[in-house]
């Protein structure tokens, strides 16, 4: 069996909000303060990753997003 190597870039992240590039720290921070904002409503934090195969290799897309209920 061959082994590859494998490449994990975990100190960027894509914010679509943002429109740039952040760290991991950047990120939680980012759920933090909007929290912050409405300290007395409920909260759904919500992980997704898909994945796409290629010839010679697997790239993952993950998701990370904070639904404030009720609030659409």
């Amino acid at each position: 069996m061959k082994t590859k190597e494998v490449k994990i870039d975990l100190d960027q992240f894509k914010s679509p909000s943002q429109d740039e590039f952040v760290s991991f720290g950047a990120l939680i921070l980012s759920l933090v303060n909007f929290m912050i904002e409405g300290p007395d409503e409920t909260y759904i934090i919500g992980i997704g990753t898909d994945s796409h195969v290629y010839a010679d290799k697997i790239v993952f897309a993950t998701a990370i997003f904070i639904h404030r209920v009720g609030k659409g």
